[in-house]
């Protein structure tokens, strides 16, 4: 049954001429679109995101959970991890500990899910801080780990004709520096999703999807409820590397599990899975 925000009349993926690699496999949430609900019943949310469907989670942080505490919830429900936010200092003074949390939870992906602005002022900003993000995804490909960069908007400002995200990835090695783009802030920042998802394909292992609503204010909606275009951007990352589809919503307006639930069912009959 389709909720509030369902696709109407949607265009098959299949129109597109692709072959199809997705399944409910590649689908994940980012858990920061529950945060609300997770810091009141930790357990009992993670619960209902895996009665919904969802094989794969990635969390925005732990707090002050163990490695072994969410392992435990998590396994329990049968749910995989299959990425983390980590802010700066977990790769600055804190990458040996980062690492060792990631190892114990059995996640490989480390990603960097925001960047103040003190450490990306000008063009050398963004060139130290891809140093920074390379050196320490050196060290964690020695541990099996991979360290990986999730966008906003604002690094689509230019210095000297370059974006800063441009200027990041040509500074960062990619065998060491990975992408998590994200579709709305892609939209947001004034760039084609699909042609960036292509730029960056053989990169982008994890993909956020989030969709724009129509007007000026460009606010968040359910994935297949706004403006963006989903066939165009899933065939690009199916062309590429991205092994996950993370569905999110920053500030869901109706309830965060309905939120989820709609986008991952709009999701799923772009892919022709429903």
């Amino acid at each position: 049954m389709q909720g509030r925000g369902g696709l109407k009349n949607p265009p098959s993926f299949f129109e597109m001429g692709e072959t199809m690699m997705f399944s409910d496999k590649n689908i994940a949430v980012q858990l920061y679109t529950v945060r609300d609900l997770l810091e009141k019943d930790f357990a009992g949310t993670l619960k209902a995101v895996a009665d919904l469907g969802f094989q794969n989670v990635e969390f925005a942080g732990f707090g002050d959970r163990t490695a072994a505490e969410v392992r435990r919830v998590t396994s329990d429900l049968g749910l995989q991890i299959i990425g983390g936010h980590v802010p700066i200092d977990g790769f600055r003074q804190d990458l040996r500990q980062t690492m060792d949390y990631f190892t114990e939870l059995g996640c490989p992906n480390m990603v960097l899910g925001w960047v103040a602005e003190e450490h990306r002022v000008g063009s050398a900003g963004w060139k130290n801080l891809a140093r920074t993000l390379d050196q320490a995804g050196r060290t964690a490909h020695a541990r099996g780990l991979s360290v990986s960069y999730h966008n906003h908007s604002f690094e689509f400002e230019k210095f000297d004709g370059a974006c800063g995200l441009d200027i990041f990835y040509s500074e960062a090695s990619a065998d060491y520096v990975w992408a998590e783009l994200d579709t709305y802030w892609l939209q947001h920042g004034n760039v084609d999703p699909a042609d960036y998802i292509r730029r960056y394909g053989e990169r982008c292992h994890l993909l956020h999807l989030k969709d724009m609503a129509a007007g000026p204010e460009r606010t968040y909606t359910e994935v297949g409820a706004g403006i963006l275009k989903w066939p165009e951007i899933l065939s690009a990352a199916a062309e590429g590397s991205v092994e996950y589809l993370i569905i999110e919503h920053d500030n869901p307006r109706i309830s965060p599990l309905e939120s989820i639930r709609i986008s991952r069912d709009n999701l799923r009959q772009l892919l022709m899975l429903a």
